[in-house]
C-alpha cells in the first residue's frame, strides 16, 4: 500500500503536462498505479500547488494509535469563497478543475461533499 507521503513526492514531481496526462488516465479510468479516488486527490491539491496557493497534502488525523479521521487536503485562502472559485476555473487545465471535479462527481470517481456543498 502507497503511504501518503508517497503518493506526495509523486504528484509534487508532477507539472502541468503531468497532471495533464494524469487528468487524461482519471477520465479513461487508467490509474492503476493509485488506489481509487487517490490520483484525483492528489491531482487537485498539486493544481493549486503550482498557481501558487498554500495547500496541505491529505493526511491521517490518529489519537491513541488509531486513525479517527482522514483529511483529503486544503487549499488555504484569506477566508473568502472567491478565492477558491477563482481557482477552480482556471484555465491552465482546459476547462478548468470546477467541470473536471463535477465530471469526476457524476462518474462517481468523487464525493467531495464539502465541495458538493459549497458550489452546488
Amino acid at each position: 500500500m502507497t503511504t501518503n507521503a508517497e503518493y506526495q513526492s509523486r504528484i509534487q514531481s508532477y507539472g502541468r503536462p503531468q497532471l495533464l496526462t494524469l487528468w487524461d488516465h482519471i477520465q479513461r479510468n487508467e490509474t492503476s498505479d493509485w488506489e481509487p479516488g487517490r490520483a484525483l486527490e492528489y491531482l487537485v491539491i498539486r493544481a493549486f500547488e503550482l498557481e501558487g496557493a498554500e495547500v496541505a497534502y491529505p493526511f491521517a488525523v490518529q489519537m491513541g494509535g488509531t486513525i479517527v479521521e482522514q483529511i483529503d487536503g486544503a487549499v488555504h485562502t484569506n477566508g473568502h469563497r472567491d478565492d477558491i472559485t477563482y481557482g477552480l476555473t482556471q484555465q491552465f487545465m482546459g476547462n478548468g478543475l470546477f467541470k473536471k471535479y463535477w465530471h469526476s462527481v457524476k462518474t462517481g470517481q468523487s464525493n467531495y461533499s464539502l465541495l458538493q456543498a459549497g458550489f452546488s
